[in-house]
């Protein structure tokens, strides 16, 4: 019943932005259902650094989000609890995935978006090992609130990139093949590491892929400056809806490389405006 009085709240909060929000009207003839998937796949295969952020986030569903599943077994091989025990850690999880994106709301412009899903991708991990590996109630409470507070601000900077990046046409299949994604890799990966609990002890199941996220961002760590040099190339600096290049940039075709868009310096709000 909280579930649902919150959806309505959202549901009421979007309605009033129903008039602020100038939306792209749909030109020419009905395209169907794949081709706006292809277009989007190609686009975010051409424009770096989407791709990679959708293979890192990928990684994060299927091996730290997806292993969340398994909690009821966790608490009840290492807590030797029963409904309680799980009841708490989900609660935990749950209470972190709020704690995570207030305390980035709070820190705001002070912190940079590649970092901090680097710091959140780590901690995303890290925590699931000891919550797999060390059977004490306080431990385990503590890992699944850092846990679910990381993994919260990693999939927000991961959806706020990826829109601050794409093009206004774009986003939306950017998001949602972000979306297909996200869940079939977690659903997916939920069915293999839940059948993994009936050979292997929870806690393991739970720890191994915490342990083999946090080495997977290793690699996008060492190429954060690169990524957020990428990620600094905003949509301000694309073509906009009419234009020539405009065209070109949502078809399928070859598309401009974003050094053939002239890029001045740097300009503060005030330029901007």
């Amino acid at each position: 019943m909280v579930c649902a009085g919150f959806y309505l709240l959202a549901l009421s909060l979007v309605w009033r932005l129903r008039g602020a929000v100038d939306s792209q009207r749909h030109r020419g003839p009905s395209e169907g259902m794949l081709a706006p998937i292809g277009q989007g796949i190609a686009y975010i295969r051409r424009e770096h650094p989407l791709g990679a952020l959708l293979v890192w986030v990928g990684l994060h569903c299927s091996l730290t989000m997806a292993s969340i599943g398994i909690l009821p077994a966790v608490a009840s091989a290492n807590l030797r609890g029963n409904a309680s025990a799980y009841g708490l850690l989900l609660s935990a999880f749950g209470f972190g995935s709020v704690l995570g994106p207030l305390l980035l709301m709070w820190l705001g412009d002070r912190v940079s978006p590649v970092p901090t899903l680097v710091v959140s991708g780590i901690l995303s991990g890290l925590p699931l090992i000891t919550l797999g590996l060390v059977p004490i109630t306080v431990v385990a409470v503590l890992s699944a609130t850092m846990a679910g507070g990381a993994q919260a601000v990693f999939m927000g900077g991961i959806y706020s990139a990826n829109q601050g990046r794409s093009i206004d046409a774009m986003r939306g299949r950017v998001a949602s093949v972000q979306l297909s994604l996200t869940t079939g890799a977690m659903g997916l990966a939920s069915v293999g590491w839940g059948a993994l609990v009936a050979l292997i002890a929870p806690g393991i199941v739970l720890a191994v892929p915490g342990g083999v996220f946090v080495v997977a961002c290793v690699p996008f760590a060492l190429r954060r400056r690169r990524i957020s040099s990428d990620l600094a190339r905003t949509a301000e600096s694309r073509p906009s809806p009419g234009s020539s290049g405009y065209d070109n940039l949502v078809s399928q075709g070859p598309s401009p490389t974003c050094a053939a868009v002239p890029e001045g310096p740097a300009l503060s709000t005030d330029d901007r405006a």
